[in-house]
């Protein structure tokens, strides 16, 4: 299960919580504690009436810190398809691991689409890169890739893939009722639902 999201003490976790009724506009944003495993994670998660649930593709040395004082180390490389097309899906997928040469680490079906999550693809990083820098670099050797996927006639949400995003949990409701689902790779050619 740990394999789902590697490296959970350097991630931040944010919920957003339902408030009075069902009304989106009483939802409100908080930051999750700290976990050391998934499985704890999960074991808060049933005890809070969330409404959705994220985390950050960034990891960070401490993820608790202030926004100003967190202290990058790496990202996920994840790819958000807003639409339930299985072939674009794995059109994208076949894409990268093309030009990455390796899998993604999960599959996602979610309300309204498909999110793709692989271990970081920019692997050359020179040592003397730390934090801002480091995350600069990775995030310009995203672009390059994103750009070739454009070229290519590949239609995502490029901003989640190249800037700072957190992303749905998976085997997490969203706010609608949907259940966040794990699938497989062959089951994108049934629309992943």
């Amino acid at each position: 299960m740990e394999e789902l999201i590697p490296h959970i003490t350097w991630r931040m976790f944010k919920a957003r919580l339902r408030g009075e009724g069902n009304d989106y506009k009483n939802f409100r944003w908080i930051k999750l504690p700290q976990f050391n495993s998934l499985k704890k994670l999960y074991e808060y998660l049933s005890k809070i009436n969330y409404a959705d649930i994220y985390y950050s593709k960034e990891w960070y040395l401490s993820p608790s810190e202030s926004e100003d004082k967190l202290f990058y180390i790496q990202s996920d490389f994840v790819i958000d398809l807003d639409e339930k097309d299985g072939i674009m899906m794995k059109r994208i997928i076949d894409f990268v691991n093309k030009e990455i040469n390796d899998p993604p680490r999960y599959i996602l079906s979610t309300s309204k689409g498909f999110q793709a999550v692989w271990n970081p693809e920019v692997k050359d990083i020179p040592n003397d890169l730390i934090n801002k820098e480091k995350e600069k670099y990775i995030n310009n050797k995203r672009l390059e890739l994103v750009n070739k996927m454009k070229k290519a006639g590949l239609v995502f949400d490029y901003d989640v893939t190249v800037n700072k995003s957190v992303i749905r949990l998976p085997n997490t409701f969203h706010r609608n009722g949907t259940f966040c689902k794990l699938i497989d790779y062959n089951h994108l050619n049934s629309g992943g639902r």
